[in-house]
């Protein structure tokens, strides 16, 4: 997708970013809270949401390890 330039909202904890990348321009919002973010890219002009994302931050030792590249199909 490319780089996107985010302006962050410290007071309310979002992060924002509007862009266009050849036929699409859409919207990207996540609000943080603790170690929690959440967020949705909504396609414009028609407003319709593309994706929903929920992530939290987690110690690395809590990261399980990756599959053996032989998993992959």
């Amino acid at each position: 997708m490319g780089r996107l330039e985010f302006e962050h909202d410290a007071a309310r904890g979002i992060l924002r970013c509007e862009f266009t990348r050849g036929s699409t321009h859409g919207i990207w919002a996540f609000e943080v809270s603790g170690d929690e973010m959440t967020g949705t890219l909504v396609i414009l002009p028609e407003k319709s949401v593309a994706r929903q994302v929920s992530v939290r931050g987690v110690r690395e030792d809590a990261v399980p390890a990756a599959p053996a590249v032989e998993e992959y199909s």
